[in-house]
């Protein structure tokens, strides 16, 4: 499980599934605003930054279910990652970033079980050229890895089930925050003693909200990502921050 040691609160920009390049526009370029008018010592992505539509185990077979090739979705997301570079590193310079795998990234792993050859040629991490850009890259899903800053832990996310969370604080029995289901919901897990109770949250997303493969039917997805400040002693704040019309106020008080 890797674990941030620190020596000061830190403040974190935690930032849910984007799916580029079927992120919102306008719902990103708000979060990138906000992100430019703080210092951050972190941010961390939970997952599915890219949608890796192309070479999905569902398009099998299909090719008419493919709109863009992978240079495509890779070429997209590759501008998409220079503007959150630079807006979280825009006032620390210093500013850690961590990236975790989430499904969709495993959608690569999983064609090059079949396609040993392009091993290297298509992972996004190492399309998207992580170490250069001294982004660290967590392998949370499937493998389970956990990212912890403090008392705060995270993770793609598993379960999409009706309550998630639920299912997530019962199987961590930690605080928790995942993505992966693009809905806003928080489960208390109780437990004995004062103070022990455990907290799993899901942030939403930052993709478009209305997805081809949705058909048009309706969904709970919602806009969002989260800001938290986590104490050298562990305990934190989370602040899970909506999206409506592609706006909100953020924790600082300002309108984006």
């Amino acid at each position: 499980m890797p674990t941030v040691k620190q020596s000061k609160t830190l403040k974190v920009c935690i930032l849910p599934d984007i799916h580029a390049p079927v992120h919102d526009q306008q719902a990103m370029s708000s979060v990138l605003a906000y992100m430019r008018s703080e210092a951050w010592d972190e941010v961390v992505q939970l997952g599915d930054f890219v949608d890796v539509h192309a070479i999905s185990d569902h398009n099998t077979g299909k090719p008419g279910a493919i709109p863009h090739p992978l240079s495509y979705e890779y070429e997209v997301a590759n501008n998409l990652l220079d503007k959150i570079v630079s807006a979280a590193r825009f006032k620390n310079k210093a500013c850690k970033m961590t990236f975790l795998k989430g499904n969709h990234e495993f959608r690569a792993d999983r064609f090059v079980e079949k396609h040993p050859e392009l091993k290297g040629l298509v992972e996004p991490h190492i399309a998207l050229r992580y170490n250069a850009r001294k982004i660290d890259y967590v392998e949370s899903y499937p493998r389970g890895d956990v990212y912890s800053i403090g008392h705060l832990h995270m993770h793609h996310g598993y379960y999409c089930n009706e309550f998630h969370t639920k299912k997530h604080a019962e199987a961590y029995g930690v605080n928790i925050v995942t993505g992966h289901v693009h809905d806003f919901q928080t489960y208390s897990k109780v437990t004995w003693g004062s103070g022990k109770t455990r907290l799993a949250t899901s942030l939403g997303c930052l993709c478009v909200l209305d997805a081809p493969y949705l058909h048009g039917r309706p969904s709970k997805w919602v806009h969002g990502f989260g800001v938290a400040y986590v104490k050298p002693g562990g305990n934190f704040n989370l602040y899970p921050v909506q999206i409506i019309d592609g706006h909100f106020v953020a924790p600082n008080g300002g309108n984006f």
